[in-house]
């Protein structure tokens, strides 16, 4: 609650170069900016984990995860998000894995699967329990949340295209 993420694009710059975005962090406290560099050309989607400590961004163009150590205010790793054009993204209750929203940002827009990223690993899960990329239906999803009671353990995704809720079950990773 100290602080207020936000995405910055240069859209001219990214004729040009490449990892041009970045993330504004704004003390809520002293007003102060910290602008957090390279964090790909289109950073959509913000999760922060529990204690503080990372925070991670998807980037919907070149469908990446970047991870933020935030007592460094530094890019420390990227994985792919394992689907296309990322929008959003949700930790799961133990933080253990990265549910990412598969929009098509940037292409077709009309997504509906979800990526999973083992936060251990940091890379794309490779369980034997579900198959990547998880179709959950619907059209253009864009948003996740977790249920606000860690006992539902369920996900809820938001699908602009079919103006519904669908929700995840995150024990069995079924819709």
């Amino acid at each position: 609650g100290r602080f207020v993420y936000v995405s910055l694009v240069a859209p001219p710059w990214q004729t040009q170069l490449h990892e041009t975005a970045g993330i504004a962090k704004l003390n809520l406290e002293t007003g102060s900016v910290i602008v957090i560099p390279y964090v790909g050309d289109h950073p959509i989607g913000i999760a922060h984990t529990a204690d503080g400590r990372f925070t991670y961004v998807v980037e919907g163009h070149a469908s990446y995860v970047y991870k933020i150590d935030n007592e460094t205010n530094r890019v420390v790793d990227r994985t792919s998000a394992g689907v296309a054009g990322p929008y959003g993204l949700a930790l799961n209750w133990d933080e253990s894995e990265i549910w990412v929203v598969g929009k098509g940002e940037g292409s077709h827009n009309t997504g509906g699967v979800m990526g999973v990223i083992d936060v251990q690993t940091f890379q794309p899960s490779r369980s034997r329990e579900f198959n990547q990329p998880v179709y959950i239906g619907g059209a253009t999803i864009d948003h996740a949340i977790l249920h606000p009671d860690p006992d539902m353990n369920e996900l809820w995704v938001s699908s602009a295209g079919t103006w519904e809720t669908i929700v995840i079950d995150l024990g069995t990773y079924q819709v």
